[in-house]
């Protein structure tokens, strides 16, 4: 079981996060914790798991954040969905906690190659890291 402080933060904003946890117990951000304070222990691998359609030339893309609280592990990658051509799925971004802090991780679905198009949707997440208490 993981023991984290409770920062000012969260305590005051009183926001709760319904994150999904995988069989690694690595931590899965989804569309559903938009806009919320996300707490994760220093030196932990998170996942930020957004649905999508690449067949229609959308993409999702990171636009903010700072990497020295916590930083992105290679390329996205893309898990699609089902077996027939043009499937939608999930594009998967992988992250590390690397010091106490906070930082909010943003990302826009739209087509990456245009640059004048309309942002489709926008996604933004407060990643809180912390230290582990105990053992």
């Amino acid at each position: 079981m993981r023991t984290i402080k409770l920062i000012p933060l969260l305590t005051l904003f009183g926001w709760f996060c319904g994150c999904e946890g995988s069989d690694s117990d690595k931590l899965i951000i989804t569309l559903s914790d938009n806009g919320k304070a996300v707490p994760i222990i220093r030196e932990e691998m998170f996942e930020v798991q957004l649905e999508g359609n690449p067949s229609t030339g959308y993409a999702w893309t990171q636009t903010g954040g700072n990497d020295q609280i916590a930083k992105q592990i290679g390329e996205f990658s893309f898990q699609q969905r089902g077996n027939s051509p043009g499937s939608g799925g999930v594009f998967v971004f992988t992250f590390e906690a690397l010091q106490v802090g906070y930082t909010t991780l943003k990302f826009e679905y739209k087509r990456p190659y245009s640059t004048n198009e309309i942002v489709q949707q926008t996604f933004e997440v407060i990643i809180v890291v912390q230290e582990k208490v105990g053992n």
